[in-house]
This record gives structure tokens, C-alpha cells and sequence, in this order.
């Protein structure tokens, strides 16, 4: 049987200042990548790559951004989960508000109606909203512009490689596993991972797909 789950691991504390300027203003870019292909986005666009794609290729957004076609693939991909989700929880938000609707409709006398209307009232007021993205985002990186590497330094067991704002220069960032982190990761497919800044400090949340072995039942308990 296979599982995915999300490794979450610390960029190493020791990482020179350089490289964490250049996260700084490639994280700032993936965001600000996002946010210009989800303004392009309404109710009414095909949420699928070939649309999006065209749609930034005449917005100029690579050109904008300064980030390479992997990048903006990827902003891409996040840009259209994002809108899936949100249109998923607006229709059943409008399903709900319907069912409402009809509650109010039917009410028998003026204490259900007010009843009814009150709940209507709540409901608006949980409508799902459009996505925005006014904090830092983060998009998956795959291996088309990062991957996680192993034994490629002493400093650190892992370290992410990764494509810069520069063409054809990459970085490599040490990361700080622990003992947990290791065991996760032996024998794990990784898929990609994202890159996360919380109160100031970088983390790389990775994807790995596992393996495990499915148990046969040995015995059935039964009780009267």
C-alpha cells in the first residue's frame, strides 16, 4: 500500500546570508507569480493548465516575474488547485444557503422564518472568498527546478538544489534533519517539496510517497 505524506525540515541555521537572500527574493517572486496569473483568473475560466498557460503567455509574466518556465509552470499548478478549492467550498456553500432558502420558503409560522432567516444570515456571512495572496506563497517544486539530494557535503545528510532568479545557476541549501526526518526519508520516493517561511525562518516541507506492506489478518474475534 502507498501513502504520501509532507516532511517538514529546518534550512540548516548555519546558511551563509547569501543563500538566504537569494531564497528571500525567489520566494518573493513565486508569490508575486501567483498572485499576477490568479488576477487573470474569474468565476468563468477554464481551470486547466493549456488555459492558464495561454493566458500568462499574453499577460507577459515571465517576463514580469524573471522566472524561469519551470517556475511559472509551477505557480501555475498552484494558481489552479487553489481556484478548484475555492470553487469546490463556493458550491457547497451555495448548496447550503439554497437548502436555507427553501427552509425559509416552507416555514410554518413567523418563529421557523425567523428562525430560518437568522441561519441564512450566519451562512452569508461564511462565504467562501476569493483567493488572494498577500502573504508569502509558496508553489511545488519538482525536478524541473529543485531536488533533495544526499551525501553531497559533511555540513548536512540533506540539502535541496536549486534553480536561482540567474539563468543556469543553482544553489545548494543545507538542511538540519533530525533523527525522525532520516527515517522518514529512507526508502521514501520523494516527489517534490515547497518552500515555507514561518516567523522568520525557512523550512522545506517535502513530499514523499511510501510503501508499506499490507498486514494479513491472522485471526477474527467475535463476541456474543
Amino acid at each position: 500500500m502507498k501513502f504520501k505524506k509532507s516532511v517538514k525540515i529546518p534550512v540548516h541555521q548555519d546558511t551563509t546570508n547569501t543563500k538566504i537572500g537569494i531564497l528571500d527574493s525567489l520566494t518573493s517572486r513565486i508569490t508575486y507569480c501567483i498572485m499576477l496569473i490568479s488576477e487573470l483568473i474569474d468565476e468563468n475560466t477554464k481551470l486547466d493548465r493549456k488555459t492558464i498557460r495561454a493566458l500568462v503567455k499574453d499577460s507577459n509574466i515571465e517576463e514580469k516575474t524573471g522566472l524561469s518556465s519551470g517556475f511559472i509552470d509551477q505557480c501555475i499548478d498552484k494558481v489552479i488547485w487553489t481556484w478548484k478549492s475555492y470553487k469546490k467550498k463556493h458550491e457547497k456553500w451555495e448548496k447550503k444557503i439554497n437548502r436555507a432558502q427553501d427552509r425559509l420558503e416552507s416555514a410554518r409560522d413567523d418563529k421557523e422564518k425567523q428562525k430560518a432567516d437568522k441561519w441564512i444570515q450566519k451562512l452569508r456571512k461564511r462565504e467562501p472568498s476569493r483567493p488572494t495572496f498577500e502573504d508569502k506563497t509558496p508553489c511545488r517544486i519538482d525536478s524541473r527546478t529543485g531536488k533533495v539530494q544526499r551525501g553531497i557535503g559533511k555540513f548536512s545528510p540533506i540539502w535541496i538544489n536549486l534553480s536561482t532568479l540567474e539563468k543556469y545557476h543553482t544553489i545548494n541549501i543545507p538542511l538540519n534533519p533530525s533523527q525522525y526526518h532520516l527515517n522518514e526519508l529512507n526508502n521514501a520516493e520523494i516527489d517534490d517539496f515547497e518552500i515555507i517561511k514561518k516567523n522568520g525562518k525557512y523550512y522545506i516541507h517535502i513530499t514523499i510517497t511510501k510503501v508499506v506492506e499490507d498486514k494479513p489478518i491472522s485471526s477474527i474475534g467475535g463476541g456474543d
